[in-house]
């Protein structure tokens, strides 16, 4: 059903751009609505700009600016929700890159752990998919930010990795990202923060109360995945 919903939204940006006859056919001439140019002098391995991004992702943007526009006031004081922001899910990480429309780096995808949900539950569970893109881009077309959810396992150990991008941005980083835990009732979880080229990861590492040592072990058996890119 994702996949007929994404056909179907490529197939609406496609009407408009009569000329192309698909996303990668599209004349590189031809700008993208909402993206700034960026010659290659001003690109750096730790940015992502906005013309790196699909047709699919600008069109789905558009589409849910007009669905908000055509609201009158009253149907936009009641909605519960915000214009510009999206969420989409999707079953393999092939699906996922083609829709951002550029490679992500996600070592997890091919590694000695299970595949998940994307909040780190077995897959399937409560019908929630592998992983999880959410993006905000003003009503002009200009994508804000990216966030990209996946989730994996360690046995009964759940593994989440948030990527975060924010297009035409290059990243510093500033200091030791530390690692850092927290608890409740029924759980322990312990978190460190990679910034690697343009994408910020947010790895956290969750178990039921009382699993503290299987948590920290799982993540020391994480990071390692995440170091060898920054070799």
């Amino acid at each position: 059903m994702k996949r007929i919903l994404l056909v179907s939204i490529s197939m609406f940006f496609l009407m408009i751009l009569s000329a192309c006859k698909g996303v990668e056919s599209c004349p590189a001439a031809d700008p993208v609505p909402g993206a700034e140019t960026v010659s290659s002098e001003e690109t750096s391995d730790n940015m992502i700009t906005s013309d790196m991004l699909s047709q699919t992702v600008y069109a789905v943007l558009q589409a849910d600016w007009d669905e908000w526009n055509a609201k009158d006031d009253m149907q936009k004081a009641i909605s519960s929700r915000m214009p510009g922001h999206i969420y989409w899910s999707f079953d393999t990480w092939t699906e996922c890159e083609e829709f951002l429309g550029f490679e992500l780096f996600n070592p997890l995808e091919d590694s000695e752990f299970d595949k998940g949900s994307y909040v780190g539950m077995p897959e399937g569970f409560n019908d929630a998919s592998r992983f999880y893109v959410s993006f905000g881009g003003t009503k002009e077309g200009k994508v804000e930010w990216i966030s990209v959810d996946s989730g994996y396992r360690n046995g009964d150990i759940r593994i989440t990795v948030s990527m975060g991008i924010h297009p035409d941005k290059p990243l510093e980083l500033t200091g030791e990202q530390m690692i850092t835990e927290d608890s409740g009732e029924r759980y322990v979880a312990t978190s460190k923060t990679v910034v690697l080229g343009p994408v910020v990861y947010g790895i956290r590492v969750i178990g039921d109360a009382g699993e503290w040592d299987a948590v920290r072990a799982t993540l020391k058996k994480v990071l390692p995945y995440f170091e060898e890119k920054e070799q």
